[in-house]
């Protein structure tokens, strides 16, 4: 059986390299999801269309660690999720139960979407003002047998709001 880690940072270098780390404890990076505002996604993901960076991205993915699979992630329009009017991205599975039926986030309430995922009201609330002020939240979808230990390293690692769902 699975459960969701989550986690929440403040840029994505901290988000980089949790996402590594977690690669190389055996999180397969397809269980890997981020989600932030689109302002965030502008300020630290963004591309300058006149460069070969889109290309490095995808090349960066392979070579460079999973970070520049998720972001390839968040420039790609098919694995692009922009919730209903929130200004919120996301990328990796987290998608599918953000916009899933009935889980409040696809008609623009993120904390639908988040209850969805597990959080309570109060907890969910904390974390949409999070991500409105800038934060990246990292989920991780993970066995039973690595959570407690995987916890230990996100709470290690300086996140902030480590839960699991």
């Amino acid at each position: 059986m699975t459960q969701k880690i989550t986690a929440l940072y403040s840029n994505k270098a901290q988000a980089q390299a949790v996402i590594n780390g977690l690669v190389l404890q055996g999180v397969s990076q397809d269980n890997l999801s981020l989600l932030m505002s689109n302002d965030t996604r502008k300020k630290e993901f963004d591309i300058e269309v006149n460069t070969k960076a889109p290309e490095g991205i995808a090349i960066g993915g392979v070579t460079g660690g999973a970070i520049g699979a998720i972001a390839a992630g968040l420039t790609a329009v098919g694995t692009l999720a922009v919730t209903g009017g929130a200004g919120l991205v996301a990328a990796g599975p987290i998608v599918a139960v953000l916009s899933g039926a009935g889980s409040g986030a696809a008609g623009g309430g993120l904390i639908g979407g988040l209850v969805g995922l597990g959080f309570d009201e109060n907890e969910a609330k904390l974390v949409e003002a999070d991500i409105d002020n800038g934060s990246i939240l990292l989920a991780a979808e993970v066995e039973d047998t690595q959570k407690d230990e995987l916890k230990n390293y996100l709470k290690e690692s300086g996140a902030r709001n480590v839960s699991v769902h």
